[in-house]
């Protein structure tokens, strides 16, 4: 090992080592030296060796948040404990995992909030020891979207961290059985039970395909996929259908549960009601596409193009053949939920003109005008 000298502080360089009584025996000696000289020491170099024995938090700054890294659970109050711990004390120190648009907006840091799913050691791996779990878990989250996006953040599409592989992949959806290790769709929410509450889920979903698998043929959504389920109608229609599944099968998860997830996800703009039409406005999902390289001052950047935004037009009460929606004088395409006078369409339009975009020659339409016309 190495030492050099700081202000105030000696900085020790633990070399890299094969087994972990060999760094204890070396750290316990740093120790024992520091408190015999009377000086006050920093780590730094290698870590210690890998050690089922051996806990690791690790805490490491990413750009715009920390990512904190905390060690297995290995029941459900552990689990707990450490969630409602990491918010606490981020909360203590002035941090929080929730942040504002520009425009007021409440939305996540972006950061993700990834679950690792496995056992102490890779014998005790549910996804070894039944592999069945692991591919009724991948058939499940295609066949279900809600499940890859209620929870996702702002970033999705094909491009995105953890893209669906029907997004833009349709011919690789053979593809499904290659693995699951970490669940990384999901973004870390602003309170730490609506954490728990996701981690929750996760539990049921793996407890349920242990005691049966599930056997349901991969669903092509084609267009549909983005046409219907970046609307937060349809995928609270679909994750309905989740949670019902769940209590069939002996889990008695409640929606009121994840109604936190939905107004987060999918805040309400606006709401007006005329004679016995009632229209509704909710932010919904957009895709954003990862531009080509370009030169910045601080080297080749890759801009992500979030100029464009949605939004779901719900409609209740509504006479198609009298009352026509129109925004900005543009009439609308709804489209029929199934319930009579219920009707729901998705405008995409771009809200800001960002320094590198898609189509830099198309204005921005906001602000949006909606109005309903009686014909």
């Amino acid at each position: 090992k190495s030492g050099r000298g700081e202000v105030g502080a000696i900085y020790v360089f633990m070399p890299p080592m094969e087994r972990l009584e060999d760094y204890l025996d070396l750290l316990a000696a740093v120790e024992a030296t520091a408190q015999s000289l009377g000086v006050s020491i920093v780590l730094e170099g290698y870590p210690p060796p890998r050690d089922p024995r051996l806990k690791m938090l690790q805490v490491t700054p990413d750009p715009g948040v920390i990512e904190v890294n905390i060690h297995p659970a290995y029941n459900w109050g552990e689990l707990v404990e450490h969630t409602e711990f990491l918010y606490k004390i981020a909360h203590e120190t002035r941090l929080s995992a929730e942040k504002f648009m520009t425009d007021g907006r409440h939305t996540g840091t972006g950061g993700g909030n990834h679950f690792v799913l496995g056992g102490a050691t890779p014998a005790d791996s549910p996804f070894l020891r039944k592999p069945e779990v692991l591919g009724s878990l991948i058939a499940y989250w295609h066949n279900h979207p809600s499940l890859s996006y209620l929870f996702s953040g702002m970033f999705i599409g094909p491009t995105s961290q953890a893209p669906r592989v029907d997004e833009a992949r349709n011919d690789q959806l053979y593809e499904l059985e290659i693995a699951l290790r970490e669940i990384e769709n999901f973004e870390m929410p602003p309170h730490a039970r609506m954490s728990i509450a996701q981690q929750l889920l996760l539990r049921a979903l793996v407890a349920r395909f242990w005691n049966k698998p599930y056997h349901g043929r991969v669903t092509r959504w084609g267009t549909e996929l983005h046409d219907r389920f970046l609307l937060p109608g349809f995928i609270r229609m679909d994750f309905e259908d989740v949670l019902t599944e769940l209590r069939e099968a002996g889990y008695d998860f409640d929606m009121a549960w994840f109604e936190p997830h939905f107004e987060f996800r999918f805040p309400l703009i606006g709401q007006v009601k005329s004679n016995s039409i009632e229209l509704t406005l909710r932010s919904a999902l957009e895709p954003w596409h990862v531009m080509g390289e370009e030169g910045s001052a601080g080297g080749t950047v890759r801009y992500v193009d979030s100029s464009l935004e949605r939004i779901e037009v719900h409609v209740t009460g509504l006479n198609d053949n009298r009352y026509v929606i129109t925004v900005n004088g543009r009439a609308l395409p709804l489209q029929s939920t199934g319930r009579v006078g219920e009707y729901v369409a998705g405008v995409r339009y771009k809200a800001w003109n960002p320094p590198s975009a898609l189509h830099p020659s198309i204005g921005v339409h906001a602000p949006l005008t909606f109005d309903i016309v009686d014909t």
